[in-house]
């Protein structure tokens, strides 16, 4: 059996409670939750008076443990805050909020430092599933990428819902490279698109509010050498209607990669 993968945890909510509990499920594989790092200490303590893992709210105590995966779960401002502290300090790192590196200058940046340091930066399919294919394809050239996401109203803040009717709303079309910016909390997936396919700045997406809808829909459209490519899926909220349940999963299956004898979908 391969060795025990020992794995950190930047973040406990919806995302980071349900990668815990799959782990202590071993629907994650060969892996052990070491350390989580969190904002207040104190709290998480109080709700789990005797977690299975120690519990941190400083970083370098955290990057102290002995890690050599960091699974960052908690929000681009917590990617931009610790990612580059994670892979200096020799860690790997899995992003769940892909929607920082829209940022082509923060990407940039950390991938150098991974390079340098012999590091991994690895980013699972989330909630939209596809992006092994639509990387495949672009070894072979695409013309066009294109993903909508159609959330109910309730996914986004209400400072986007403003002065609106009732009846479905397209709040954005436009680059992902700009909509990561505008919509942070619901753009991760179509950044990992654009990454996997044509870029950020090339990638189109539609961010539309729908009261018909009752789950997250995802739309990917792609074109290229290789013919097409539709995708869509409608993915259950998590406890976070802006978060879907298959991030949890899709990090687990994730790790249980890197620990398998047999791994599918790479």
């Amino acid at each position: 059996m391969p060795q025990q993968l020992r794995v950190g945890l930047i973040g406990f909510g919806a995302v980071g409670r349900s990668v815990v509990q799959l782990a202590q499920e071993r629907a994650a594989g060969n892996i052990e939750i070491v350390a989580v790092l969190v904002r207040d200490r104190e709290k998480l303590l109080g709700a789990l008076p005797s977690p299975q893992f120690s519990v941190h709210d400083d970083v370098t105590t955290f990057l102290d443990e002995d890690l050599e995966l960091v699974v960052e779960a908690a929000g681009q401002d917590a990617l931009r805050a610790y990612a580059t502290k994670v892979i200096d300090g020799g860690k790997d790192l899995m992003v769940v909020s892909t929607g920082a590196f829209a940022d082509a200058e923060f990407l940039a940046d950390l991938t150098s430092r991974a390079a340098h340091q012999g590091r991994r930066i690895l980013i699972p399919s989330g909630s939209i599933g596809a992006l092994d294919a639509i990387s495949a394809a672009a070894l072979g050239g695409l013309s066009e990428v294109a993903h909508t996401i159609r959330k109910p109203p309730r996914a986004f803040p209400p400072e986007h819902l403003a002065g609106l009717g009732p009846g479905a709303h397209v709040l954005f079309d436009g680059p992902v490279a700009k909509g990561a910016v505008l919509f942070p909390e619901n753009a991760n997936a179509a950044t990992a698109v654009g990454l996997a396919g044509i870029g950020p700045g090339a990638t189109r997406l539609r961010i539309i509010a729908d009261p018909a809808v009752e789950r997250n829909v995802q739309e990917v459209e792609v074109t290229g050498d290789f013919g097409k490519l539709r995708f869509e899926i409608e993915n259950v909220p998590s406890t976070n209607p802006k978060t879907s349940l298959l991030v949890a999963f899709s990090v687990a299956k994730a790790l249980r990669n890197l620990s398998a004898t047999l791994a599918i979908g790479l």
